[in-house]
């Protein structure tokens, strides 16, 4: 089935649709009148997004990657061993920082939402005692700073 295929290289329903040659409409009036293909192009969808979630987990975590670089035959053409390379991957800070953001956002989310303040809570307030002229003045000149007297 063409859709299902389409849906399998990770296409959107807009992509699905330009490449069927129909207009997204009508691709969704597909899906209601046939649910079958609705459900085709969601599994689609789900095969393509689980083996990039596998790829993912995998970078994340790092591991390693068998390759083979030879074989090894016979004569007869018998295969009689083989040369195999293991690359070790590490664990790539960027997938990681990725993964838990998203599988964990309440441990993970850049801002936290903060706690609303209690409803019984009231503002801080700070009464100060009142400048005479003097004191004022004494404020704002930087030589008479450090003798500035505050009281009653």
């Amino acid at each position: 089935m063409l859709l299902l295929a389409l849906a399998e290289q990770g296409l959107t329903d807009e992509q699905i649709a330009k490449r069927m040659d129909i207009a997204t409409s009508t691709l969704y009036e597909w899906y209601k009148l046939y649910p079958e293909l609705s459900e085709a192009k969601r599994e689609g969808a789900k095969s393509r997004d689980d083996e990039v979630e596998e790829s993912l987990f995998i970078r994340a975590r790092g591991g390693y990657e068998k390759k083979t670089i030879t074989e090894n035959r016979d004569k007869e053409g018998k295969l009689v061993g083989s040369t195999v390379k293991i690359e070790v991957l590490p664990g790539d800070p960027t997938a990681q920082v990725w993964w838990t953001k998203n599988r964990r956002p309440d441990r993970w989310r850049d801002t936290r939402p903060t706690d609303p303040p209690p409803s019984n809570s009231r503002p801080l307030k700070i009464e100060l005692p009142e400048f005479t002229k003097e004191q004022t003045d004494a404020l704002l000149d930087p030589e008479r700073q450090g003798n500035l007297e505050i009281g009653e």
